[in-house]
């Protein structure tokens, strides 16, 4: 499976060994946009930041990494079983980037003046449909959008139009549950992400 290395401090150049105070958002902005593209393991770089010297003490750095690995062993098991589909960026886009084209069944609108959303979308084993949102914005939340439309818009015209609806489930990454966000909706649902933070949804079509 892809796997993702990343450095404890996210600032190893500016002279501060323990990290900047945003250490932790920016690390967080790492992990869950490495998981929004579908990589299964996280691996931190360098061990020698993680503990104060000859202690077991964690540094600051370390307690950021001590933090995200405790949300990380709730939430792998779930992601280990996700087959990654696609994955798509708001506005502003940088090189690489692609937003979802206008026939996606589900699309994100982030507020404007932010730095976007990575959307990343997957397939269960259990046939259901899954996306990672994760905001590319570690200073602020932001509030996001989510749109569906029809799954099936290309079909023939000639076929009975059908109705759809979906039930969608949010995990709790501190207890490892699904929590019902929406039992039944047409047009979509509306959020608050943190900063720099990622949010897993379960999404099931219901055909009417």
């Amino acid at each position: 499976p892809p796997g993702s290395c990343l450095e404890v401090n996210a600032d190893p150049y500016t002279g501060h060994k323990e990290g900047l105070p945003d250490n932790g958002l920016k690390l967080r902005q790492s992990v869950y946009t490495n998981l929004a593209y579908g990589v299964k393991m996280i691996e931190w770089f360098n061990s020698s930041q993680v503990f104060e010297p000859e202690s077991v003490e964690l540094t600051p750095a370390g307690r950021d990494v001590a933090a995200l690995n405790a949300e990380l062993r709730v939430l792998g098991p779930v992601l280990v079983g996700l087959k990654s589909l696609d994955v798509f960026n708001t506005p502003p886009l940088q090189l690489g980037m692609r937003e979802a084209y206008k026939e996606h069944w589900v699309r994100l609108i982030g507020e404007e003046t932010r730095a976007g959303l990575v959307q990343g979308m997957f397939e269960g084993e259990d046939g259901l449909d899954y996306m990672m949102v994760t905001n590319r914005d570690y200073r602020s939340s932001q509030s996001v959008v989510v749109r569906f439309q029809s799954k099936w818009m290309g079909i023939a015209p000639w076929h009975e139009k059908k109705k759809y609806s979906y039930a969608i489930d949010i995990f709790d990454k501190e207890t490892g549950e699904w929590k019902t966000f929406s039992s039944s909706s047409f047009v979509g649902f509306t959020f608050v992400i943190g900063p720099g933070d990622g949010e897993l949804f379960r999404i099931k079509t219901n055909v009417e």
